[in-house]
């Protein structure tokens, strides 16, 4: 039986360290977090963290998530019936 597994503390340094090397390019994130031994959501996560975002790449952010509409308007919404 496995032991149970202890979390583990990155500090700023080495998740900036992760993150610079996650958005070089033709790099995977997979890639990045098989060599550190950390799940690649993780890294995913630190990516979007404004905290591990340098003043330099502020401008260019390719990972940005899409805005969704607010669930009340589309329950709002009737459906269009056809004539």
């Amino acid at each position: 039986m496995a032991g149970k597994r202890v979390r583990r503390f990155w500090d700023d340094a080495e998740k900036l360290k992760i993150v610079a090397q996650a958005r070089v390019p033709g790099v995977s994130v997979a890639q990045v977090a098989r060599r550190y031994d950390v799940n690649a959501n993780l890294i995913f996560n630190w990516l979007l963290d404004p905290r591990t975002t340098i003043a330099s790449e502020k401008s260019h952010q390719p990972f940005r998530r899409r805005k969704r509409a607010m669930p009340c308007l589309r329950r709002m919404r009737s459906p269009q019936k056809f004539v």
